[in-house]
């Protein structure tokens, strides 16, 4: 029982030394931040939208993965047009990335809502600290050397429908993936379809009083070389947007809790608590974000307030 730690970590490094970027990070909080999964939704919130993020993944690990995500996003003067920002950082174990997009997207007027084509690019930078590592065989040659770094660009893709209702989007996250070559001395840089991630989300709002409103949407990772995944939510806001509840399902992956409390107009913070089903009664493996945003203009938003 004792080294069930020890081997858990040591496999989701090596998850993460083979995989490079072709695996994207989903946040669970997605669910009130559509920039972490689509760049088409840039601009969508109508105002001037800042987010703040904080994941501690697999709580109690040595070097289990960290991330720190900072996203800001609005539509222009012109309001066909939304330029947004995405920064994060992340950490696990020897394996330190951080990553740097802009977004774009093109929105189109439709009678109920908007039609948005949404692009972003950046890069990401890698640091391999193998020092961090301790082995059995202090002379093993692919953990040999010293803190190595790489520039990885990378760009994706999206699409995303809306009204005041009702939500749909389609994105690939990274249309690029990587591979090591000596020993992780360098990279090689491949456009692979199999490695592509396809994520589809869609979510509808049924109000019932000012009071009560639900939100169901979900979201479906699609992995063309591994089992997919789908996530099943139900959002509910109470007391007139005071309170937002989030419950979902992680299908046999994890059950999802947010609470989501309204400080003023522009100030929101949000609390969310992963347990991950089986393997957590080995491992005691929770996770947890915390979230801040914050929004200009929200005199504007609140004739037209969103929901997703």
């Amino acid at each position: 029982m004792k080294y069930r730690k020890p081997i858990l970590l040591v496999l989701l490094v090596l998850q993460k030394l083979t995989a490079f970027s072709q695996f994207y990070p989903v946040f669970s909080q997605y669910i009130s931040n559509g920039l972490l999964i689509n760049p088409a939704y840039t601009g969508s919130r109508e105002v001037l939208s800042m987010n703040l993020l904080y994941r501690k993944q697999m709580l109690g690990f040595t070097g289990s993965p960290n991330y720190l995500v900072f996203s800001a996003h609005s539509p222009l003067k012109n309001p066909n047009i939304g330029l947004g920002i995405l920064v994060f950082d992340e950490k696990t174990g020897p394996i330190h990335n951080s990553h740097l997009y802009l977004h774009y997207a093109f929105r189109i007027p439709t009678q109920q809502g908007r039609l948005s084509l949404g692009l972003k690019a950046g890069i990401n930078y890698a640091q391999f600290n193998w020092k961090q590592i301790y082995l059995n065989d202090a002379d093993d040659p692919a953990f040999s050397g010293d803190v190595q770094t790489f520039l990885m660009p990378n760009f994706g893709a999206g699409i995303y429908y809306y009204t005041s209702k009702a939500f749909a989007g389609f994105s690939i996250p990274y249309f690029l993936s990587y591979t090591e070559k000596n020993n992780y001395q360098s990279i090689k840089f491949q456009n692979d379809f199999k490695n592509y991630n396809f994520l589809l989300m869609g979510g509808y709002l049924f109000s019932f009083s000012r009071n009560f409103k639900f939100k169901p949407s979900i979201l479906y990772k699609i992995y063309p070389q591994s089992q997919s995944q789908l996530d099943i939510n139900s959002t509910f806001f109470l007391l007139d947007e005071q309170f937002n509840l989030t419950l979902a399902y992680r299908v046999n992956e994890a059950w999802v809790g947010a609470l989501d409390f309204r400080i003023n107009p522009q100030f929101r913070i949000c609390y969310t608590y992963e347990y991950a089903g089986k393997i957590a009664r080995f491992f005691n493996y929770t996770s947890h974000e915390i979230g801040l945003r914050y929004e200009l203009m929200y005199k504007i938003r609140a004739a037209n307030p969103r929901y997703f």
